[in-house]
Order: structure tokens, then sequence, then C-alpha cells
């Protein structure tokens, strides 16, 4: 991870499920440049950590974004937005539903 964080937002994110947990990092089509990623460990409590190995990205799942961490009782979700739908544009921004 870089000393700051990176001010740029990514339109899409790459998401791998891997033996330490959900591998998240920036998609960007037609590059295999990005290599840093942070990961969701597995367990009963959350951490989110850079373990800084390599992994095949080839079999990853491209999704919009992350919603957040729900933490119940029993189990914790990751809420992910799968797809968007353009609805309308307001001061030249979409909409999406």
């Amino acid at each position: 991870m870089p000393p700051l964080p990176h001010l740029s937002l990514h339109d899409h994110l790459e998401i791998m499920a891997t033996r330490d947990g959900l591998a998240l990092r920036p998609h960007i089509p037609g590059s295999e440049m990005v290599e840093d990623f942070v990961c969701i460990t597995w367990g009963k409590s959350v951490e989110i950590s850079n373990p800084g190995m390599k992994h095949d990205w080839s079999k990853c799942t491209v999704i919009y974004g992350v919603v957040g961490i729900l933490e119940l009782y029993s189990c914790e979700y990751l809420l992910l937005i799968e797809k968007a739908i353009s609805v309308d544009h307001l001061f030249q921004v979409h909409i999406f539903l």
C-alpha cells in the first residue's frame, strides 16, 4: 500500500476468493500493472490487510464497488454492487439505480 491513499476513484473493482480471504484491487481494462490489493480475511472478526502476495487474477469477478461489511450476531456479510443501470443525468453526472 502507498503511504498516502490513492486520490482517484475506480469505476470497477476485481474481487477474488483466496485461501487467506477475499482479495480486492482496482480493475483497469487491458492493464496487468496493478499489483497492490487488500485482503478481507475469513473468520468471525473481519480484518483488512495488505498481504503483498502474488495471485493469478485471471479468474476474478469484476464488480462496481463495495458498500460495506454488515456485522450480525452470528456472522458478517460483505455488501457488493454487482451491476448498475444509468437512469438519468444531473449536472453531467450519471444517476444509477
